[in-house]
């Protein structure tokens, strides 16, 4: 409480601690104020905030724009949106700065968050199988530090061609049954899928089409209220492995160190195109064969498994290799 004084002027700030609203979707201060308006123009009590430790601050509320105080004084409940300052560390001031024979009081002042549920970060995908379902897909990220936020993860498969428009709210809003649910056990995210597991749009995983994965974290309703989702996998697209023993009479492919052999067996597949994939799904390799004995040095890849696709107008043969 400021009790006036209209001989001296005034110059009183109540300023808190440095404070950062952080793992929040909106933030507000919320107090009561007490005063009235008849003194204003001598002293006009404000709010004000800064982000660099009190060099410069920047007004957010005062009482004569406020419009709620009459020349009676009263207190009024003010709510002001620091919404602007989220991720940042910052201060609040009150200020009662001037000359003016006036009263001002604070009382109960709180600052509110609705926070979000702690994001998962680092989702990776690869193909551990060949099933031609969800089981052919493995989904591995970092769960947060602190999971009292999440009350479930949900594994989202995306085509690759709408993940640019997939947010939370288009998460959240998938049906039960098109998603992977994960319940936070304190160890990260390592979960190859169901095999009857679906894409967001309820259609089932299958070999050669290009998904991204994200996943959403549930929030847990109490502390927090907002649902967060991890930023989006990298492209894969799912292969199937034909067995050596139906590609014999086609081509053989094999592997020493970082070459790929490729050993045409069947004309029909002389003028190829032959592609080689990461296990995520990455083309490290796209050229046309020309001959039927035929060599493909990986020089710029990581140690691994492979898939080598070779395709003409009418056939596809694929095999997994290991280059190291």
């Amino acid at each position: 409480m400021v009790a006036y004084d209209d001989d001296f002027p005034s110059d009183e700030w109540l300023i808190t601690n440095e404070f950062t609203l952080a793992n929040c979707q909106s933030a507000s201060v919320v107090f009561w104020a007490g005063t009235d308006n008849d003194w204003v123009t001598g002293v006009n009590p404000t709010l004000e905030v800064t982000t660099d430790d009190g060099v410069s601050w920047t007004e957010l509320w005062n009482v004569a724009d406020d419009g709620n105080f009459t020349s009676d004084w009263l207190w009024v409940n003010v709510t002001v949106d620091l919404t602007a300052y989220i991720d940042q560390p910052i201060k609040l001031a009150w200020t009662y700065t001037g000359q003016a024979g006036n009263l001002y009081g604070l009382d109960n002042v709180q600052v509110l968050t609705t926070d979000v549920a702690n994001i998962v970060t680092a989702v990776e995908i690869s193909d551990v199988a060949d099933n031609n379902d969800g089981s052919d897909l493995n989904v591995a990220a970092t769960i947060p530090s602190d999971e009292t936020t999440v009350s479930e993860y949900r594994v989202m498969v995306v085509l690759s061609e709408n993940a640019a428009a997939f947010d939370v709210a288009a998460a959240t809003a998938v049906a039960d049954g098109n998603y992977t649910a994960i319940t936070p056990s304190g160890a990260d995210i390592d979960e190859s899928l169901a095999a009857d597991a679906k894409d967001v749009d309820g259609a089932a995983i299958t070999e050669n089409i290009a998904y991204k994965v994200f996943v959403l974290s549930i929030a847990d309703g109490t502390t927090a209220t907002v649902n967060s989702i991890s930023d989006v996998s990298e492209e894969i697209t799912l292969i199937g492995q034909t067995s050596i023993s139906e590609i014999d009479n086609v081509v053989k492919i094999y592997s020493y160190d970082n070459v790929v052999f490729v050993d045409v067996l069947n004309n029909d597949f002389v003028d190829s195109k032959v592609s080689v994939y990461s296990i995520s799904g990455q083309e490290v390799y796209n050229e046309k064969i020309t001959s039927t004995n035929n060599r493909i040095i990986l020089d710029n890849v990581s140690t691994g498994t492979y898939f080598v696709k070779i395709s003409n107008n009418e056939n596809i043969v694929t095999q997994k290799v290991y280059i190291k």
